[in-house]
C-alpha cells in the first residue's frame, strides 16, 4: 500500500487522472472560486494544480485510491499550498452548470 508521501503524485495513473481533470473540470479554483489560467508556468502562484479532496494522507489512511479522478479538484498552486493537508472548504458553486 502506498504511503502519503509516495501516493497520488506520480506514475501513469496519476498523469491520466490529472489529464482527465484538466479536460472535464471547470477552470475554477475550488478554494477561492477564481478562474485558473492553464497557460501559466507550473511554478507560478496562480498556476493550475490538481488538489486531493480529502487531503492525500486521509485518502491513504482510508485505503482509497489517490490516483482516482473522483478525489481531485482544480486549484491555484498558491491556494493548494496554503491549504496544505487541512480539510477542504465548502465547495465553490459555479454560476453556470458544467
Amino acid at each position: 500500500m502506498p504511503t502519503a508521501k509516495s501516493a497520488g503524485r506520480s506514475g501513469a495513473r496519476w498523469r491520466a487522472a490529472v489529464a482527465q481533470l484538466k479536460r472535464e473540470a471547470p477552470l475554477i479554483c475550488h478554494y477561492c472560486g477564481e478562474a485558473i489560467d492553464q497557460s501559466l508556468h507550473y511554478l507560478h502562484p496562480q498556476a493550475w494544480q490538481a488538489d486531493h479532496v480529502p487531503p492525500l494522507p486521509v485518502l491513504v489512511a482510508r485505503g482509497d485510491d489517490p490516483d482516482d479522478v473522483q478525489w481531485l479538484r482544480p486549484a491555484h498552486r498558491r491556494c493548494n499550498i496554503v491549504a496544505g493537508n487541512k480539510k477542504s472548504p465548502t465547495p465553490v458553486v459555479a454560476s453556470k452548470r458544467w
